[in-house]
């Protein structure tokens, strides 16, 4: 009998290179919102950080952030919306527009630059939730990467 097994080094060959397109894709957005809003400051990141240690910092917007976020605003409500919606032909448009909506809403403080900013985010991060799960690509680690290390980039670009 012949074994068709999935290869796993060619399963993660396959998730590495979707890992490095969307996360291309997010901080190629993040770039362009940065060049588009150059009023930025550091106000909608101190609001989240208060008088935390660095350590406490630093795992609040690089760890606790990127997997509480995708767990309730990718994996919930997409997860959610593709078990309620089974065969409809509205479950990938109305998974990602919720998800984003919830996304830039939780985010939005009055500061224009911070909700488009979250908003084309959480497209990106819906998009990347929902193509990682209808092919089977880790999608919850897909997701939280992504945004792990978008928001390294974010970080790393305004600390210049």
């Amino acid at each position: 009998m012949l074994n068709i097994a999935p290869d796993p080094k060619s399963k993660f060959l396959k998730w590495s290179i979707y890992f490095i397109i969307c996360l291309s894709v997010k901080i190629a957005f993040v770039f362009v919102i940065n060049l588009i809003f150059t009023t930025y400051s550091d106000t909608e990141v101190s609001q989240f950080t208060g008088h935390k240690t660095d350590l406490e910092n630093l795992l609040l917007i690089f760890v606790i952030a990127p997997i509480f976020e995708t767990l309730i605003f990718q994996f919930g409500v997409i997860e959610i919306t593709h078990i309620l919606s089974k065969k409809s032909t509205l479950q990938s448009p109305v998974s990602i527009i919720l998800s984003t909506l919830l996304f830039s809403f939780s985010h939005f403080n009055g500061n224009t630059y911070l909700f488009a900013n979250s908003f084309l985010s959480g497209v990106v991060l819906a998009t990347i939730y929902f193509i990682a799960m209808k092919k089977n690509l880790f999608p919850f680690l897909s997701t939280s990467l992504t945004h792990l290390m978008s928001n390294l980039f974010v970080f790393i670009m305004n600390d210049r």
